[in-house]
């Protein structure tokens, strides 16, 4: 059985800054983690952890800066894994020569287009 912390969103609190915030305050979570079969930490040890809020105007420049990024790079893994997908599905149907090399071509321009 394990636990997790939930943070949910915050008004003009971008979701990027949240997790760049958590990742730079990692090692004062790891720091502040106990147990022994595997490192976890509970609510009341993960409260006291100081952070600076910066203000709703830097807020705002960051999320303008960043949300973007992150789209970008959620975008990315779909078409990852759209194209992995495509590999496996296409590669065997090659090898075998039930495909050609120009249709295959086509599968995937269609694919990456959609």
């Amino acid at each position: 059985n394990q636990g997790f912390i939930a943070i949910p969103p915050t008004p003009g609190i971008p979701a990027s800054f949240v997790v760049e915030l958590l990742a730079q305050k990692m090692p004062d979570i790891r720091a502040n983690a106990g147990g022994t079969t595997f490192a976890e930490i509970s609510k009341t040890q993960f409260r006291p952890i100081k952070w600076i809020r910066p203000s709703d105007k830097v807020l705002a420049a960051f999320g303008g800066l960043v949300e973007p990024l992150y789209a970008q790079v959620h975008g990315n893994c779909l078409l990852v894994d759209r194209l992995a997908d495509l590999r496996d599905h296409l590669l065997p149907r090659l090898i075998s020569g039930q495909l050609s090399l120009d249709e295959a071509q086509q599968v995937v321009e269609e694919a990456t287009t959609a």
